[in-house]
């Protein structure tokens, strides 16, 4: 798929995803607020890359990519795996367990058991990282022969969009799961399927 193509499919998604989530509603909770705050950013971020992208400004983009995987990991552990003691520590920036902790726990649970996260932690980590960081990965992506300018592939590109808005659905159907709306799951669900399947 061209990136204009799939751009233009990520914004119509950006359109759903802001009618269908807009006034959902939150139970009061520490958890259940500091778990909705996380995964809000998500989709804040996954738009802001789309933005991005949008304006070919294809570092800024690339640099967001851990924070989307880290506000998703974040919002799922808080609401599904953390203790009451561990939402106290959370909450004074005190928690002692590590990302990869936190991506483990959540591995441990019966409906992400199939390894998927823990994969793109291991595996996508040390280039999540080299991109926020402005590492090796971001620096020989603005080199071109003779010039400094940007220099992303379109599969590269591709990946960065395909990867966002699949934690961006993602971080949708948990926010949806938190909200009163007992259907609202289901109408994420459905939308992730039919916007991967294209």
């Amino acid at each position: 798929m061209a990136i204009s193509q799939l751009l233009q499919k990520s914004e119509e998604l950006t359109d759903w995803l802001r009618s269908t989530l807009n006034n959902s509603e939150i139970e009061f909770q520490h958890r259940t607020f500091m778990a909705y705050a996380c995964l809000d950013i998500t989709c804040e971020h996954r738009e802001a890359i789309i933005m991005l992208v949008t304006h070919r400004l294809y570092g800024s983009a690339f640099a967001l990519i851990r924070s989307v995987f880290e506000s998703y990991i974040r919002g799922v552990w808080l609401y599904r795996c953390a203790s009451d003691a561990e939402i106290e520590a959370f909450k004074t920036d005190k928690l002692k367990k590590n990302f990869e902790e936190l991506v483990q726990d959540i591995e441990n649970l019966k409906e992400y058991g199939g390894g998927v996260l823990l994969r793109l932690k291991q595996q996508g980590w040390r280039m999540m990282n080299s991109y926020t960081h402005t590492g090796v990965q971001q620096v020989l992506r603005r080199i071109k022969t003779d010039t400094l300018e940007p220099n992303y592939h379109d599969g590269e590109i591709e990946e960065l969009l395909n990867c966002t808005n699949a934690l961006g659905l993602m971080a949708a159907l948990q926010i949806a799961i938190l909200s009163k709306n007992k259907e609202l799951p289901m109408t994420i669900l459905e939308k992730a399927t039919e916007f991967m399947s294209k």
